[in-house]
């Protein structure tokens, strides 16, 4: 267009060259939709393996834990630190209220309602509050124990049923040692 005659014109005399144009322009947009998918799959990739890095922090702060009085709240804060979240708690069913051990910059108040009605349906795996907060059981098994909650940064389904997993194992080994 500005250096080969005629100047300042696109112009394609040549039918082969046509040919030759609209190739290019097939190929450069295959390549940049393969270069996109390629960029989504390594943010991708790259996003789980800060999740995989963050539970393996959290599974170690865990063994730190070995007084069941603390456990709870340990816990909580170990979960806030390891994910940047604005809000954590381990919540615990206690007759007919709720303890709550929160950690976190946020503060939230948790309706004891909610939280009775997700832990009845504690067989859901995720559910979401009104104010945003995620919910999830604590199982010792298929038994459930307690509740997690989070807010602030949002966490994949399968991370977040991996903090509670392991939120369950160490309120479990807490006790244990006690007991021991």
């Amino acid at each position: 267009f500005f250096f080969l005659p005629p100047v300042g014109a696109f112009v394609i005399a040549d039918p082969h060259n046509w040919v030759a144009l609209v190739a290019f322009l097939v190929v450069s947009l295959v390549a940049s939709n393969l270069s996109a998918v390629a960029r989504d799959r390594t943010r991708v990739a790259e996003t789980r393996r800060d999740e995989l890095a963050r539970l393996l922090d959290l599974s170690r702060d865990v063994l730190l834990i070995t007084d069941s009085q603390e456990a709870h709240a340990r816990l909580a804060g170990f979960i806030t630190r390891r994910f940047d979240l604005d809000y954590a708690a381990i919540c615990v069913p206690q007759e007919s209220d709720w303890l709550v051990f929160r950690a976190g910059p946020r503060e939230l108040t948790l309706d004891p309602r909610e939280l009775s009605s997700a832990f009845r349906s504690a067989h859901m795996e995720h559910r979401l509050t009104a104010d945003g907060v995620s919910l999830i059981p604590l199982r010792l098994g298929t038994k459930p124990i307690g509740m997690v909650a989070a807010a602030g940064r949002p966490l994949e389904p399968g991370t977040f049923d991996a903090v509670a997993g392991i939120a369950a194992i160490a309120l479990e080994r807490a006790q244990f040692l006690d007991e021991r």
